[in-house]
């Protein structure tokens, strides 16, 4: 769940060596399976320059979380503990602006999509209805549990 509420996605898709981002897990590469998060986050915030969305203590503590044998994992003592946990947290201040960001965009991109829509209506044509467009839905069955940009 931490990882996810850090990347707006799952670490891999299913907890199986076949997998290929649990495969770097499973045998013990957790540095390949970091190197893959990290290209992805490079790609979605800027291509021409190397990603570091994911603090070292972040990344030790998901490591240990991710841990294939439960014997091996912490627990929720040495996980308050963990020099992530004890770390510096955002004011109020920092995370309504951070909120306010992420809603002036949402708000521009229905915006555009009711543009589109009255145009659309307008001139009897089919516009693409793109409100969402640069994000990813995630599924559990027939139902929308999250949105992130891709």
């Amino acid at each position: 769940m931490l990882f996810i509420l850090i990347s707006g996605h799952p670490p891999f898709m299913v907890a199986n060596a076949t997998d290929p981002w649990y495969k770097n897990i499973y045998k013990g590469n957790p540095e390949g399976f970091w190197e893959i998060h990290e290209k992805r986050k490079a790609t979605l915030k800027d291509k021409e320059k190397k990603a570091e969305f994911y603090s070292t203590e972040l990344k030790d503590l998901v490591t240990k979380l991710l841990a294939c044998d439960p014997d091996n994992r912490p627990k929720i003592g040495e996980i308050k503990e963990h020099p992530w946990c004890k770390g510096p947290t955002a004011t109020s201040e920092e995370m309504t602006k951070e909120f306010k960001g992420y809603m002036s965009l949402i708000e521009e991109k229905l915006a555009k999509a009711k543009a589109e829509k009255k145009k659309s209506a307008e001139t009897g044509t089919n516009v693409n209805q793109g409100a969402f467009e640069g994000y990813r839905a995630y599924r559990d069955g027939a139902n929308v549990v999250a949105f992130a940009l891709k």
